[in-house]
């Protein structure tokens, strides 16, 4: 049973969310790499909410959700197609594959993990992104394969019955694309001389399909935005009576949002996670809207 003090810091939780007056949240999860160029300097981070609920698993069906990495892209063009001009690289790791577990836990220090970096990049606001994933049988693979030693596939989920693969339809060859609906503010600025950090946001959860021959599709749910790396952070607790932690607890982010034809406000989860065997919780790189607390 859930006391009223767990209710209440649940509440409270709901009321930061919406002090924060956040447009966009990122998730914990958060692997990254830098760029420095004669323009502006960009660092590109990607993260997962792993909150994947079912009956025998507070991660779901998943313990583990591998993908690999190759690049990263931009267009300052929101209607680009893969092929056009205009395409600018924000990472490459084409020529060594990084394979990332999405539910990976997140550390309270948020301790990123370093991808690569890349030459110049241009200012420029920019409307389009497109992550790349190494396609199946793709080359060269990851230095150590998650999916299996010598598997031929290296996009792979994890459950209690073994690893299967997650499979891929055109995203190796154009990218996952994310448009400027799906990046916060409807673009991604580039500036001359200063620092800015991209964050994309893999919901894992939403982006995996089971399929009836019992085999795994991706039909990834992408969003990007600007965060800080080093600041607006949110942890705590979540304790019963007693005031022991509990575990496996689900904590949500909110924040209240109007909808046409009801009155008050409704919450709107923006990021979700789980609490640690001592009953802990940490959000990391949480962006805000400027000139907000968060």
């Amino acid at each position: 049973m859930i006391s009223s003090r767990t209710r209440h810091f649940f509440m409270a939780i709901g009321i930061l969310g919406a002090l924060s007056a956040m447009s966009w949240m990122v998730g914990c999860n958060i692997k990254q790499s830098s760029t420095t160029t004669s323009g502006g300097t960009v660092t590109t981070s990607l993260s997962d909410p792993p909150v994947c609920k079912n009956s025998t698993s507070p991660m779901g069906p998943f313990s583990n959700v591998w993908v690999t990495v190759t690049k990263v892209t931009a267009n300052i063009n929101g209607d680009a197609g893969p092929s056009d001009s205009g395409w600018v690289t924000l990472l490459d790791l084409s020529t060594s594959p990084k394979q990332i577990d999405l539910f990976s836990p997140v550390s309270t220090t948020c301790v990123l993990t370093q991808l690569g970096s890349t030459s110049g990049l241009p200012p420029g606001d920019y409307q389009q992104i497109r992550l790349y994933l190494l396609a199946d049988s793709g080359s060269p693979a990851p230095a150590s394969n998650q999916c299996g030693t010598g598997s031929s596939f290296f996009n792979c989920v994890v459950d209690s019955s073994g690893t299967f693969e997650l499979q891929l339809s055109s995203e190796a060859q154009t990218g996952l694309k994310i448009p400027s609906g799906q990046i916060a503010g409807g673009k991604f600025t580039i500036t001359a001389g200063q620092a800015t950090d991209l964050n994309i946001n893999f919901d894992a959860c939403s982006s995996i399909v089971a399929e009836g021959n019992g085999q795994f599709r991706l039909k990834p749910v992408l969003h990007a935005g600007e965060v800080s790396l080093n600041n607006n952070t949110i942890g705590g607790t979540v304790v019963d009576g007693t005031g022991a932690g509990i575990p496996g607890a689900t904590v949500l982010l909110e924040q209240p949002v109007g909808v046409t034809g009801i009155t008050d406000p409704v919450d709107q989860v923006l990021y979700a996670t789980t609490t640690d065997p001592s009953g802990n919780f940490f959000f990391c790189a949480i962006q805000g809207t400027p000139g907000t607390t968060t």
